[in-house]
């Protein structure tokens, strides 16, 4: 009996149209981060309603080691802007002296003076 309700569903042009789907599962592969700020994530949320500060955007920045997230509101989703939360997120740590970030910070080339943050 149970065969001949698979192959009656399976004729049935209805069933077939309004069949759930089942998706393939995928593995997933696990990122190793072995230090912080080594892998950073970040979005824009928005357009959202305008605050009285006139900020219509949230842009969002999680490390992935420590899962330390921040969300920073923005007038508008500019290189600009966006710019300036990147530098907010990094700045706001300072690099321990002997360390060789430091090092490698140094080496940086200058950012725009277009772009202005506050620390």
């Amino acid at each position: 009996m149970c065969k001949d309700i698979d192959q009656w569903v399976a004729q049935c042009t209805a069933c077939q149209a309004s069949a759930i789907v089942m998706k393939q599962e995928v593995e997933y592969t696990p990122i190793k981060v072995t230090q912080p700020f080594e892998l950073i994530g970040m979005d824009l949320i928005g357009k959202l309603a305008i605050t009285k500060n006139g900020f219509q955007y949230v842009c969002v920045m999680i490390d992935y080691m420590t899962k330390w997230a921040q969300a920073y509101p923005l007038r508008s989703k500019s290189a600009e802007e966006v710019t300036g939360c990147i530098l907010q997120f990094f700045y706001q740590f300072k690099a321990q002296e002997s360390s060789p970030i430091k090092a490698e910070n140094l080496s940086m080339p200058s950012i725009p003076g277009s772009v202005r943050f506050s620390r």
